[in-house]
């Protein structure tokens, strides 16, 4: 009742978010990819001891809770309907995202305590061995969970620093395109070490495009390199910063921007150069004639996801 009062009017609102999130989509992955997939995020959102010890404890308690019924056996109940709960909801929905699987992280360790209480009884009077057994599912558990892994953003900060130090103007824009995680960290670079806020960082795939909250139904806005320039000067856009993006991760605008930028190389001047990953460049092109110049009309349909229309007014 508590979680319907507070949180309820929220999804009420937002109810077109959640809608947009179940949808299924053209890039849909078959039953058996999201059966997989999302087994193998429960497995590392608690790590695999933590798995193998809820699954045993989940044997355990059916067992024990057939046999005679003990206080307290009800909340070992909650913990594994929540993890059927949320497989089945992303299995149902195919959605295979590790970062929806984190509620189920305490209730997979609450359902490992029937295990280890187990093994407890088990080695109760082989102190030497107990401690032993302990320190393995220790070490092991800590050598297959923890790890950190490394994001490779050197590119990103360089891109970043080249486009701040160019001299961008008040109320200048520029343009990233790249996957959607590249237009994200490139955006957030932009944001921290840009000092004045007061400038705008504008994604491609938002500008020239429109698609759902999941990235389905992706349709163009523009269809020429005549265009794309039309737009880019009437906002105007004084940096493009590109990336080119793994296969079938963009779509058709990364493709006219490239166009462009070969049609009208008098205005398209590459001015930074910055290795990355394999055949990911970024390139930094400064647009001539938009240069010094401010935002005058900027526009981004974004009634696919938040159902309105955001402008620099």
């Amino acid at each position: 009742a508590v979680v319907l009062v507070i949180a309820g009017p929220w999804y009420l609102t937002m109810r077109h978010l959640g809608m947009a999130a179940s949808e299924l989509g053209s890039r849909t992955p078959t039953l058996m990819a999201v059966l997989a997939g999302n087994t193998k995020n429960l497995i590392v959102v608690a790590g695999p001891v933590v798995f193998v010890l809820a699954v045993f404890g989940s044997v355990l308690m059916r067992l024990n809770f057939r046999r005679r019924p003990e206080n307290g056996s009800s909340l070992y109940v909650v913990a594994a309907a929540m993890v059927l709960a949320l497989f089945v909801f992303h299995c149902v929905t195919h959605r295979v995202y590790l970062r929806y699987f984190l509620p189920a992280a305490p209730a997979l360790m609450l359902l490992s305590r029937p295990s280890l209480q187990y093994l407890h009884s088990f080695l109760r009077k082989r102190t030497a061995l107990t401690v032993a057994a302990l320190s393995l599912l220790v070490g092991v558990h800590l050598a297959s969970t923890f790890g950190v892994p490394l994001k490779k953003t050197s590119a990103y900060v360089k891109a970043a620093d080249a486009v701040i130090s160019s001299g961008l103007a008040h109320n200048g824009a520029v343009l990233v395109s790249a996957d959607a995680e590249g237009e994200g960290m490139l955006t957030a670079e932009f944001v921290m070490r840009d000092h004045r806020p007061d400038h705008y960082v504008v994604r491609a795939s938002k500008l020239l495009a429109t698609q759902t909250l999941m990235g389905d139904k992706y349709q163009l806005k523009y269809h020429t390199p005549e265009q794309i320039m039309t737009v880019l000067d009437s906002i105007p856009v004084s940096i493009v910063v590109t990336q080119r993006c793994p296969k079938g991760k963009c779509g058709e605008h990364e493709n006219l921007l490239n166009e462009a930028a070969t049609l009208y190389p008098e205005r398209w001047r590459l001015s930074s150069v910055i290795p990355s990953e394999p055949d990911a460049t970024i390139l930094v092109y400064q647009i001539s004639g938009n240069e010094g110049k401010t935002v005058q009309t900027l526009q981004v349909d974004m009634l696919k996801t938040l159902g309105t229309t955001i402008d620099n007014r």
